[in-house]
């Protein structure tokens, strides 16, 4: 079928839900007859849990004991997954970063096409929960977008002016049809967060598709 249903799939590369969300996003999508745009989407960093100094902050350890389990479910889906992501049991779950660069390092390589684009965001993934990447250090980012087969000539000069607008103008776009949070699929005015809604929103746009009522 011809694809009549557009998608927006935000994502922030710090996020380590977006990291495990990229691939069955990408699977779910692909047996699907939708367009999709993936847009970063840049969120706050996790938090450091911190123990709680009396036994009786009961608020405090429940954050606490939350935010650890936190962290082992993340590591206990990577490792199911066999997904290189190191920094989800070493402490890099809480590394303190913007990921500006990195997001406009992706939107330089959508200039170049969705294979350069979707080449830099795998790298991009993977460079900062399993290796070395700053996300927002020049010199990483320029050197990943040359792994990826990006020119990255001139990027520089589109992190000072043009870069800061573009993402600017995507996280208000992002707003007005309904985004907050990554991962996540829009749809209508609706943001889908975390994987696990890929079941029904596929579902729904085999019926928006159909022409049938929604679920």
């Amino acid at each position: 079928m011809t694809a009549t249903v557009e998608i927006t799939v935000l994502f922030d590369f710090k996020d380590p839900l977006s990291y495990l969300a990229i691939a069955p996003i990408r699977e779910t999508l692909a047996a699907l007859p939708v367009r999709s745009r993936w847009m970063p989407f840049l969120g706050k960093p996790l938090n450091a849990p911190q123990r709680p100094e009396t036994p009786d902050d009961r608020g405090g350890w429940h954050r606490f004991h939350r935010a650890r389990y936190l962290a082992r479910d993340l590591n206990r889906y990577a490792e199911a997954r066999d997904l290189p992501a190191r920094h989800f049991a070493d402490g890099g779950l809480y590394r303190p970063a913007t990921g500006e660069i990195a997001a406009m390092g992706y939107n330089w390589a959508s200039g170049a096409g969705t294979g350069a684009a979707g080449a830099f965001l795998d790298a991009a993934f993977q460079g900062y929960w399993d290796g070395d990447l700053d996300p927002d250090v020049m010199t990483d980012v320029s050197r990943l977008l040359m792994s990826t087969g990006v020119d990255p000539e001139g990027f520089d000069d589109y992190c000072h002016g043009e870069g800061i607008e573009e993402l600017l103008a995507q996280r208000a776009d992002a707003g007005e049809a309904g985004g907050f949070a990554t991962p996540s699929c829009l749809l209508d005015g609706e943001a889908f967060v975390g994987r696990q809604h890929l079941p029904y929103l596929a579902e729904r746009i085999r019926r928006l598709v159909s022409g049938t009522a929604a679920p």
